[in-house]
């Protein structure tokens, strides 16, 4: 049973034409500006756990933390990766809340969100950009392209 349900799913995201590519990152750095964040290493350590469970939600966008000198950074990249969800934009920005906040849980510590990317289907091509402003995250699609169907693309007049 299970078998066949993910045998369903890999078919349907071999199958559909949805692909992906994104890149962006979250800077995390401390409220305090004489505190350094990446010297403390539970603070690193947490954040690394916390992108962990984003990368096993998401495992076609790559995430890397990196320490900085003064911040840690999330980086987020995915070069045209096939994906299968309906309600994209929506999940991924409950999960950058989920994350955002377990990173703001402690209060020493701020963060800034930008990722941006592009969504190419079947019928259209759109960009987009997700921000925040503490907890909350929002997207909005900054271009939304509408492609011809195939057979038109092929048998356009010139």
């Amino acid at each position: 049973m299970i078998l066949t349900q993910h045998l369903k799913n890999w078919l349907k995201c071999i199958v559909s034409r949805n692909f992906l590519t994104l890149s962006g990152e979250i800077i995390i750095g401390s409220v305090d500006v004489t505190m350094m964040v990446s010297s403390d290493s539970s603070i690193f350590t947490k954040i690394s756990a916390d992108a962990s469970l984003f990368q096993q939600q998401y495992p076609y966008i790559r995430v890397r933390v990196e320490e900085g000198l003064h911040e840690i950074t999330i980086k987020l990249f995915a070069c045209k990766k096939r994906f299968l969800q309906e309600h994209f934009y929506d999940q991924l920005r409950d999960e950058l809340v989920g994350l955002i906040s377990n990173i703001l849980n402690d209060k020493r510590l701020m963060a800034r969100l930008n990722v941006y990317g592009t969504i190419d289907s079947f019928k259209k091509i759109d960009n987009f950009r997700y921000l925040n402003k503490a907890t909350e995250v929002s997207y909005k699609i900054t271009n939304s392209e509408h492609k011809l169907p195939f057979y038109k693309q092929i048998f356009v007049k010139t």
